[in-house]
C-alpha cells in the first residue's frame, strides 16, 4: 500500500489547503446570509443563539486580569438564563 507524500516545507497541507477552502466558502456564505440567519437562529432557539454569543465572546476576547470585565458578566448572565 503507498503512503501519502509529505508536503514540502513551502507547500501547505491537505489540512491547511481544505481548511482555507471551507474558510472561504464560509466567509462568501456568511458575507451573503449573515444577518437572515443569524435573526431565525435568535428567533427559533435563543438558548443556542446565547450559546453562540457566549462562545464568541469568549473565544474573541482574552480573559482579563480585572473582576468587573463587561464581556465576562454577560457571559455569566446567558449561561445563568441558559440554566
Amino acid at each position: 500500500m503507498r503512503q501519502p507524500r509529505k508536503p514540502k516545507p513551502n507547500e501547505p497541507s491537505l489540512r491547511d489547503k481544505l481548511s482555507q477552502n471551507f474558510l472561504r466558502a464560509f466567509e462568501a456564505d456568511f458575507a451573503s446570509y449573515s444577518a437572515e440567519v443569524i435573526e431565525q437562529l435568535r428567533e427559533s432557539h435563543p438558548d443556542r443563539y446565547a450559546e453562540v454569543a457566549v462562545k464568541l465572546i469568549a473565544s474573541a476576547q482574552p480573559p482579563a486580569s480585572i473582576k468587573r470585565n463587561p464581556l465576562r458578566i454577560l457571559a455569566q448572565v446567558c449561561l445563568r438564563v441558559l440554566a
